[in-house]
């Protein structure tokens, strides 16, 4: 299986201000070709604050907006937004392909230091997204201190864990 080429964008955010952040990023993403997935920020359009959900962009906005991205450089486009959904406010993370599929997962660990708590709605799914050949296990920022939630349940298997591999290594250690 060929190597994933990523690319993390970093940019000072403009406090509230989504159409200067994603013209910001337009400037950004110009010249960026040959990436199999783009990383945009946490909040990226918004940068990390607490009330950004309520005067957010409409998701359609910024999925268009990703979409049209993702097709310019070929490449999957992640980030995630600050949003107002019909069961209230999510910190979510789109992934958005080429073609236009769009997969989201909203940030299940929140950062009750800064109150993140208070004025979003934890998610409780895993998604898995599946991109050439890759299987992506989206996380946002506080998500990665609990491993417990990103590990993976199923067991793998391969021929070295076999009972027939574990036989032949155990008598290549005794030397028999």
């Amino acid at each position: 299986m060929p190597g994933l080429k990523i690319t993390l964008l970093q940019q000072p955010l403009v406090w509230m201000d989504g159409p200067a952040n994603l013209r910001h990023f337009d400037r950004q993403l110009e010249g960026i070709t040959g990436r199999d997935v783009i990383v945009l920020p946490e909040m990226f359009t918004s940068g990390f604050a607490m009330e950004a959900a309520a005067s957010s962009l409409a998701q359609d906005d910024v999925v268009n907006w990703m979409t049209a991205k993702a097709q310019q450089c070929n490449a999957l486009i992640a980030g995630s937004v600050a949003l107002q959904t019909e069961s209230g406010s999510v910190n979510r993370f789109l992934l958005v392909e080429p073609g236009g599929t769009v997969h989201f997962y909203d940030k299940r660990h929140l950062f009750r230091m800064a109150d993140e708590h208070l004025h979003y709605k934890a998610g409780n799914a895993r998604v898995i997204v599946e991109w050439r050949g890759w299987r992506i296990l989206p996380l946002v920022c506080y998500d990665l201190r609990f491993p417990v939630w990103s590990r993976i349940s199923t067991i793998m298997t391969s021929p070295c864990t076999s009972p027939t591999g574990l036989l032949r290594a155990l008598c290549t250690g005794r030397h028999c």
